[in-house]
């Protein structure tokens, strides 16, 4: 594996850019960490138990989070469509190209070195020419700790992007359920919608017919829209006895459209 790096760490950020604004899950999570600290748990278990609790929420618990989160998102897309067409961000563009090519290149060059380093840096009982509590044994002995202190570090920063990975996880798995639960209202919505304005549609057509207005009016009743027999009876207006007669037709219906499309002529 090779080895890590500060500069292949830490991420080349542009400080120019828009601030990138938290999502729904980190908004939750700075809301309770404060409280869940006071309680005297360390970080690993205030973090697991903030992304238990979350799992558990419903879409509506977690709305305001993603309300708060998707309206500062469209100001951040909007600020970032600005800057991307300045010279800072092209400028930003050609550093960060810069420092890949550089890091794959060092990570070629390091690759075969460490490999065969590797075996050697770390054994398990000292050399047998070295003296029991020489200097060069004491010696030995830090460097051996210093060695284990470093890999220690590497178990913890690997343990901690684990669990950063995990909350990630979980808060990707929720924000989905919660697209995927809004997707579904809205098309129950539109197809409780479009039943109503075929229903409507069949009761206008069938009380016209009723009144023997559909061949006055040259509505053909297979071919004829919502929004054309709209702007039919707009146009109707203009001509009182039959404006009052597709009124008049309307009385029936199981929505009063008499009162709300037209008003009562002079």
């Amino acid at each position: 594996m090779g080895k890590t790096t500060a500069n292949t760490r830490t991420r080349l950020r542009d400080k120019n850019a828009p601030k990138i604004p938290m999502n729904a899950y980190s908004r939750y999570f700075k809301a309770s960490v404060s409280n869940s600290r006071r309680e005297g748990k360390n970080t690993r278990e205030v973090s697991s138990k903030i992304a238990k609790q979350w799992s558990t929420m419903t879409a509506e618990e977690k709305k305001p989070y993603f309300d708060e989160y998707n309206k500062e998102k469209e100001v951040y897309y909007e600020r970032m469509k600005e800057y991307k067409e300045t010279e800072q961000y092209k400028e930003f563009q050609k550093i960060k190209l810069e420092k890949k090519k550089r890091a794959r290149r060092k990570s070629r060059l390091s690759v075969d070195q460490e490999e065969c380093s590797s075996t050697s840096n770390l054994s398990v009982h000292p050399p047998n020419e070295i003296k029991i509590f020489s200097q060069e044994f004491l010696d030995y002995n830090k460097k051996q700790e210093n060695t284990l202190k470093t890999l220690r570090n590497k178990k913890n920063n690997i343990t901690n992007e684990c669990n950063n990975i995990y909350e990630h996880f979980v808060f990707t798995n929720e924000q989905l359920k919660y697209l995927n639960s809004s997707i579904k209202e809205k098309e129950e919505y539109f197809k409780e919608l479009e039943l109503f304005e075929r229903k409507t549609l069949n009761d206008i057509l069938d009380a016209l017919d009723k009144a023997n207005l559909l061949e006055l009016l040259k509505i053909k009743k297979q071919s004829i829209t919502l929004e054309e027999i709209l702007k039919i009876f707009t146009d109707s207006q203009t001509n009182k006895e039959i404006f009052n007669k597709i009124r008049q037709s309307f009385k029936g219906l199981h929505f009063d459209f008499s009162q709300i499309l037209f008003e009562e002529t002079k």
